[in-house]
């Protein structure tokens, strides 16, 4: 929705819209590639800011609605007051034609035949035409009257003081709302703080009002919650004290923290992959035999600094050699140094290129070395 007014509050340059199969569309800052510098900028969900653009939109459209509704409800009755007037000239002027037409017969001499039948025709055709135009104007009135019904004003003031049903109603396009909305803004202004899930949103309005705005978007890891410190002493805390996972999830909740998707609130589940993350829990009870370089997947997404979703979507794409547990089907990857420096640069680069296709992705890094034969595996280890 806004394409072409959004702009990075970091570098102070436009926001482009990007597509991609994994989401509906975001904002992201194409500046640092472009100029081959470092990228500290981050790009957003556009649903996130377009969002809160709309119900900034709406809410400053309230106070007009009643008068627009008013408005609206004269306006129709304008048009349909000038149209019944132009219907009844149209039927006046049928009317006058009809009566010259049978002048001009009823004037002529009956013995010329020829001139008398060519004016009977005449006449005949200005009736038709007359009687044509009577009837639609009488149809007019029964189908569009000069005067709004009753109902048809209760409708009018419904649809003012529901604006958020019209807005978002299938008959308003995108187009409709992009041009609402750059009607009432000028541009809006995006400051991502760090990689953390807050970001804080200036919207600068028709005639030089700023309204200042912060929204919350999801993160990949929870290390990159704003509060993730103060999180972890609450687990810890909990955990020391005895308490259930069930109830530190309900304790975080009510201190108001929020987790890596914000539109879910805490769980027993999300507590315990942060005990197990600070190792005061065991996490898992199967005993793993791992080879030489091989990784379990989460102890691999720490090492590396890489979400464990990446790696999983690099697992099923075949960009990895890997394998399961026989007895949990825990993820175990083989890695060794020069993959493991693939990885990292196969992450630097869907950082850099978010948008682009995974299939035009340089083959030398999508492609995992062939991995040496190994003897049984030789490490075990109690995870």
């Amino acid at each position: 929705m806004l394409g072409g007014i959004i702009e990075c509050g970091i570098c102070q340059h436009h926001l482009n819209v990007i597509y991609s199969k994994a989401d509906k569309g975001r904002y992201d800052c194409f500046h640092a590639n472009r100029h081959g510098i470092e990228r500290k900028c981050q790009g957003i969900a556009a649903y996130c800011i377009d969002e809160l653009v709309s119900r900034q939109v709406l809410r400053a459209l309230e106070p007009a609605a009643l008068e627009l509704s008013l408005r609206a409800a004269e306006d129709i009755q304008k048009e349909r007051t000038r149209l019944a007037e132009f219907r009844q000239q149209e039927m006046q002027r049928a009317r006058y034609e009809a009566q010259r037409a049978e002048r001009h017969y009823r004037s002529v001499d009956p013995e010329n035949r020829l001139v008398a039948g060519t004016l009977e025709k005449e006449w005949e055709k200005a009736l038709n035409k007359q009687r044509q135009m009577e009837e639609d104007f009488h149809r007019f009135e029964q189908e569009a009257p000069c005067l709004l019904t009753t109902e048809e004003r209760e409708q009018i003031g419904v649809l003012a003081a529901d604006l958020p049903s019209l807005w978002h109603a299938s008959e308003t396009t995108a187009v409709d709302r992009k041009e609402i909305t750059r009607h009432l803004i000028d541009k809006v202004v995006v400051t991502a703080q760090g990689a953390t899930e807050h970001i804080d949103v200036a919207i600068h309005w028709k005639g030089g009002f700023v309204s200042q705005h912060a929204i919350v978007r999801r993160v990949q890891k929870y290390e990159q919650l704003r509060d993730f410190d103060a999180i972890m002493n609450c687990v810890r805390a909990g955990h020391a004290a005895g308490m259930l996972t069930a109830q530190i999830a309900e304790q975080l909740q009510q201190a108001g923290f929020r987790n890596i998707n914000p539109e879910l609130p805490w769980d027993k589940h999300m507590v315990l992959a942060l005990l197990r993350r600070s190792e005061l829990l065991p996490g898992r009870i199967e005993k793993i035999e791992l080879a030489p370089d091989e990784w379990l997947l989460a102890d691999l997404a720490r090492h590396l600094d890489i979400g464990c979703s990446h790696l999983r979507r690099w697992m099923h794409r075949n960009g990895v050699h890997w394998r399961r547990s026989p007895l949990h089907g825990y993820y175990i990857i083989w890695a060794d140094a020069d993959e493991q420096k693939r990885l990292r640069k196969l992450q630097a680069f869907f950082n850099a290129h978010p948008s682009m296709s995974t299939t035009s992705y340089p083959k030398e890094l999508t492609t995992s070395k062939p991995r040496p034969h190994e003897k049984k595996a030789k490490t075990t280890r109690q995870d």
